[in-house]
């Protein structure tokens, strides 16, 4: 293999930081989106929840192939991505089914018994929220839309990640790293150029639309140690993009600088200590938020005190993911971890927590 197998990757980063940071725009700009209150747009001129959704991407293309690289087989590799991602995805699957039945506007048993909640239900099991994105009777009079959770979305995208990526590792080690993440990288671009050509750009949001940004994070991984070297040279070209993708807003320059200036921060800055030193909160944080916006609107509380609004489906929010994170999520990957080190390699090649 041409790169260098990222392990070189600091320990102490501000991964779960910056995923943190990217998951709050997306909470704050949805409570503007989802209530459509003229008094929150300023939100949406100064944060952007779709160049957050692709900063997580990137990190994804990073932190996805350092946990294939340092899995000792592939049955390993997948069951810790599976811990990480299925537990705290079916409780927001719960979550939504209560909060369900608490807005529906049909009698429960009739939302119980209905095709649709079943259809729903099943859909999301197989990630496939698009199928039948809302339940019945729920947030009808909503005014952006009834669905229960649209930011699943990037779930089913994580996913084909996951499947994606024991394939370009194969292609990687036979044909050489730089020509593979370059080839994949290049028809990631094309395929948005072609959605804009022929309309259709909500195609890009699945997965070859969102390639370019995984495999700039793969590549960082691969070339860690370059990357830190000429961190100065590559966050100055980066930035420079990005001040271009303001002007001409092509996906090539968007690409790399938003996937570079992310992982720069998150890899090449101290370790700045907060909230972060005491869990991975962004996954709760990103899966919970939407049903709990949709709630309040439906009472009307971001119709009458949209900034108290706001401050309450944070505060929600950030309680819903703390628990999340202490009472499942991570006793599920302390529990993957403790079997890794018994049953697996040594030290050496075992996947650090931030990485699980």
């Amino acid at each position: 293999m041409s790169g260098v197998a990222g392990k070189s990757i600091p320990r102490n980063n501000n991964l779960d930081l910056v995923r943190l940071v990217l998951a709050s725009v997306v909470v704050i700009v949805h409570c503007r989106d989802l209530s459509l209150q003229p008094g929150l747009a300023w939100l949406t001129k100064w944060l952007d929840s779709g160049i957050a959704v692709k900063g997580f991407f990137a990190i994804s293309g990073c932190l996805i192939i350092a946990s294939y690289e340092r899995s000792p087989s592939l049955r390993d590799y997948f069951e810790k991505r599976m811990r990480r991602i299925l537990p705290a995805y079916w409780a927001s699957l719960m979550l939504s089914l209560i909060v369900g039945s608490i807005f529906t506007a049909l009698p429960l048993p009739n939302f119980l018994r209905s095709l649709q909640t079943a259809k729903y239900i099943c859909a999301n099991l197989l990630f496939a929220n698009f199928l039948c994105p809302s339940l019945p009777g729920v947030f009808v009079d909503n005014p952006a839309t009834s669905a229960m959770n649209g930011a699943l979305w990037t779930i089913k995208v994580e996913i084909a990640f996951y499947l994606s990526v024991p394939i370009i590792v194969w292609c990687c080690r036979k044909f050489g790293t730089t020509s593979i993440l370059g080839a994949i990288f290049a028809i990631g671009i094309l395929f948005d150029i072609l959605c804009g050509y022929i309309r259709h750009p909500v195609w890009t949001h699945e997965l070859p639309g969102q390639l370019p940004y995984f495999i700039v994070g793969a590549a960082v991984y691969y070339y860690a140690e370059q990357f830190r070297r000429y961190s100065l040279l590559i966050v100055g070209v980066a930035a420079a993009l990005y001040v271009c993708k303001l002007k001409i807003d092509w996906i090539l320059f968007q690409a790399i600088s938003v996937s570079v200036l992310v992982l720069a921060f998150a890899l090449l800055t101290p370790k700045l200590k907060g909230i972060t030193k005491y869990g991975d909160f962004s996954y709760g944080v990103y899966i919970y938020h939407f049903p709990i916006i949709q709630a309040l609107i439906a009472v009307g509380l971001f119709r009458r005190a949209p900034y108290l609004a706001m401050a309450v489906a944070v505060c929600i929010v950030a309680t819903l993911s703390t628990i999340s994170w202490f009472s499942l999520e991570r006793p599920v990957l302390r529990r993957s971890d403790k079997r890794h080190q018994i049953d697996g390699p040594k030290s050496s090649v075992i996947t650090p927590p931030i990485l699980t």
